[in-house]
């Protein structure tokens, strides 16, 4: 460590602009050393956030540090190697919070220093993950049983039940496939039958595909009966007609001869009745034995029906004749065909048998426009016949006719092999198959991805599981391994604490328990104050870490101590002071390059430090004979907002200036205002009580053969008001309320109230030694302000008289 530092600049935290604290002196006098800094701040007054930038210059990340620097005599920075950085060991209550910690185990508590209490972090932290990790696998696990339990629709073999059981049964695929096989009873169903069908792809329905198997299955069940051969062939033989021929005669138009009145009466009934209706009068008439008319019913004789027979048969000339028997003879005759015999073909027959319909059904409008030509021969008809229909129906009827013989043929020889049929069949059987558990198969691919999924995972967690469980074993190892210097520190707690049992650590099975008067305590009952003592014994054991005892002081170290003393009492204060004042002066003796800085917000302690270094010239001087003319000074400091005052006392005055300096706060000056005034106002007490009466502050205020030596009117006013002062100045442990005053003292108390005290405790002073106060306040050659103070005095005295105070 650089023997030539001064000073440390810092920008951060509480000081937002750069500053410097000459915390070693600036002094360029090669003489001069200063290994030993005090600093007295309240809380909050920035001491944290020195010990912090201590803590960057020594290598740590601190976030909230701008910059830290260290200086020399000039203010030159100074730049620490590595070594010398590892050489910076700082005591504050990061160093507590990261190197201590009490743990419950049963009625036990367990203390981790240092790399244990990392460990013990790390090793939380897998068991948290662990814990996870198990919680995990749990969740996982119930899942995991319902993929396993079958009547669960999460489970594969749910959906494998569901698959086999559509395949079983006998209106299944194990049904048709003992009909197939002709066997008498159904196919047994694997658990893995359906993979024969899974992949398939039909092109038909289930439906169409089920008509189709009972079709095959009717052909297989002929085939295996001997079913007979069909021997007859399919008719094909359809005569031609002669459309143009017939559209002719249908077109052609008949003169009509000239007839008399009768005769046009029958040409006008033939007309609306039909020309055989004409033929039908001729026949009538001319038969000798029809007397009466048929048709109306009058009586006729042969004249007249002579006349009629002779009318109509001018009407029915030969030419009329000729064209009704051309017509009569070009009358198309509708196809027989006897097609009973291919039924059995099955679907193709059924479909001959309608185009033979539908063929037949044109020959009889062909019949009909002929038999209305007939009819009425005189008029033509112009609505020709289609050829082109004729011949399409006709060839499409042939077409069919063809097919039907090919598939009489096919049948003729599947009679003789059931082979090919049975393959369709099973064809078909396992294409319904297919439809009947594809949904079903889709829902089991998915549960069993699902569960793959989960299974990997379930892998995968107690592979980390297994590699956190492994890095716990070995941390836990590493932990009980670690090498903590207990005999180190239980000395030290001996020595602050003047016994062996009064707080000690003690290593039982692989842990270092505490114990508290000789017995194992609960970590809510250890006290801030023990707690401290214990890191400050850790702190010093840290530095003399695997170094020989003897070499450890002579090395040179840069030693931060942000707050050593709190919480304590008094006794085991004197012990935690001794035991610093100790390590301070074994570190400074053995190394005079090395430097301290001690930081504190109690008043006794930094009081107490102060005279500390007060006695290390004189220690030095009789262990170095070549100290004389080296002038060793250590430095004190009062820090408030930021700014750095030199505290210089010494025992020939102290007391009195403590009666200036609240003479002074009471009196308003600017300059007292800063001051820690609870703790001084303690102090001014504590020494009056000690050298008065030889009693303690609290017997000041309320030990009736004190307060009996107040005049009467004062009793009552200083009995209670010093009683609340004392006791409940916002401490609520009498052992705090003894040393920290100052603590609350500044934020429960406004600016009137402080001064309202500090005139109280004067006057209360004053009162019971008059003569005492005054002479500790006579300023030589200042006779005004020797007045004055009597005067100041009488005044308050007369304003608590009347309550003014």
């Amino acid at each position: 460590m650089r023997e030539d530092i001064k000073s440390l600049k810092i920008c951060g935290g509480k000081f937002a602009s750069e500053i410097c604290f000459p915390f070693w002196g600036n002094t360029t006098q090669a003489n001069k050393k200063t290994p030993c800094a005090l600093l007295y701040g309240r809380n909050g007054c920035g001491k944290s956030t020195i010990a912090r930038a201590f803590r960057k210059i020594a290598g740590n990340e601190e976030e909230t540090i701008n910059s830290a620097k260290l200086c020399g005599e000039l203010g030159n920075e100074l730049h620490l190697t590595e070594e010398e950085k590892s050489k910076v060991y700082v005591f504050d209550q990061k160093f507590i919070d990261e190197n201590i910690r009490f743990k419950e185990n049963g009625l036990n508590t367990i203390v981790m220093l240092g790399s244990q209490l990392e460990l013990d972090k790390q090793i939380e932290e897998l068991e948290k993950k662990l814990n996870e990790k198990k919680d995990k696998l749990d969740s996982l696990q119930v899942i995991l049983d319902r993929y396993n339990d079958d009547t669960d629709y999460k489970s594969p073999k749910y959906y494998l039940n569901k698959m086999e059981k559509k395949l079983k049964g006998d209106a299944n695929w194990a049904g048709r496939d003992k009909l197939i096989k002709n066997i008498r009873i159904n196919t047994s169903v694997r658990f893995d039958t359906y993979r024969k069908f899974i992949s398939l792809k039909p092109k038909k329905s289930r439906d169409d595909l089920l008509v189709l198997f009972q079709y095959k299955y009717k052909e297989l069940e002929s085939a295996r009966n001997g079913a007979q051969r069909i021997e007859r062939d399919v008719p094909t033989n359809i005569n031609g007609i002669d459309i143009d021929y017939i559209n002719k005669l249908l077109a052609e138009k008949i003169e009509k001869p000239i007839l008399s009145s009768r005769e046009r009466f029958l040409v006008d009934i033939s007309k609306k009745r039909g020309i055989n209706f004409l033929y039908n009068i001729e026949t009538t008439f001319s038969d000798k034995n029809v007397a009466t008319c048929p048709f109306c019913a009058r009586t006729i004789n042969d004249n007249e029906k002579h006349d009629i027979v002779k009318g109509i048969e001018a009407i029915l000339n030969k030419l009329v004749k000729e064209h009704q028997n051309k017509l009569d003879n070009s009358r198309p005759k509708k196809l027989i065909l006897d097609l009973s015999p291919f039924i059995k073909l099955g679907e193709l027959a059924k479909v001959c048998i309608k185009k033979l319909e539908i063929y037949n059904n044109f020959i009889e409008q062909i019949d009909k426009q002929i038999a209305e030509k007939i009819s009425n021969p005189y008029q033509p008809i112009f609505d020709r016949l289609s050829k082109l229909e004729f011949d399409t129906l006709k060839n499409d009827l042939l077409i069919h006719l063809f097919k039907l013989e090919e598939e009489k043929n096919e049948y003729n020889k599947r009679i003789s092999d059931v082979k090919p049929i049975v393959f369709e069949l099973n064809r078909i059987n396992a294409e319904i198959a297919h439809w009947d558990i594809i949904e079903i198969y889709k829902l089991c691919k998915k549960s069993m991805e699902e569960k793959k999924k989960n299974l990997s995972l379930v892998e995968d967690i107690k592979l980390e599981y297994g590699k956190l469980k492994y890095r716990k074993e070995q941390l836990d190892s590493k932990k009980k391994n670690v090498n903590i210097a207990v005999d180190f520190i239980n000395h030290r707690l001996n020595y602050i604490f003047f016994s062996e049992n009064r707080l000690k650590l003690k290593y039982i099975d692989g842990n270092y328990q505490l114990l508290v008067n000789g017995s194992p305590v609960k970590p809510n009952q250890i006290s801030t104050g023990e707690t401290n003592a214990i890191a400050l014994c850790y702190f010093f054991s840290k530095i003399c870490h695997d170094k020989p005892l003897e070499k450890v002081y002579n090395e040179n170290y840069l030693i931060i101590i942000d707050d050593p003393i709190t919480s304590f009492d008094n006794e085991n204060k004197v012990g935690m002071l001794s035991y610093l004042k100790s390590q301070v002066q074994e570190f400074i003796l053995g190394n005079l390059g090395t430097k301290f800085l001690v930081m504190t917000h109690d008043m006794m302690t930094f009081t107490s430090i102060f005279h500390i270094n007060e006695e290390l010239s004189s220690v030095v001087k009789d262990k170095y004979a070549n100290f004389a003319g080296t002038q060793l000074k250590n430095k004190s400091w009062l820090l408030c907002d930021s700014k750095l005052e030199e505290y210089k006392s010494n025992e020939a005055n102290e007391y009195s200036r403590l009666y200036n300096l609240v003479y002074d706060f009471a009196k308003g000056s600017s300059e007292a205002s800063s001051l820690p005034i609870g703790n001084l106002m303690r102090q001014l007490m504590e020494a009056f009580s000690t050298f008065q009466y030889k009693i303690g502050i609290t017997e000041l205020s309320t030990k009736e053969n004190v307060i009996s030596l107040l005049p009467n009117e004062y009793k009552n006013y200083f009995r209670n008001y010093m009683y609340r002062l004392v006791l409940n100045s916002g401490s609520h442990k009498e052992n705090e309320a003894k040393f920290n005053l100052d603590m609350d003292f500044q934020s429960l108390y406004t600016l009137d109230e402080k001064k309202r005290t500090a005139k109280s405790i004067l006057c209360f002073l004053y009162l019971l030694n008059k003569e005492h106060v005054l002479a500790h306040m006579w300023k030589k050659s200042n006779e005004a302000f020797n007045k004055q103070v009597e005067a100041d005095f009488n005044i308050w005295c007369e304003e608590i008289k009347n309550k003014k105070l």
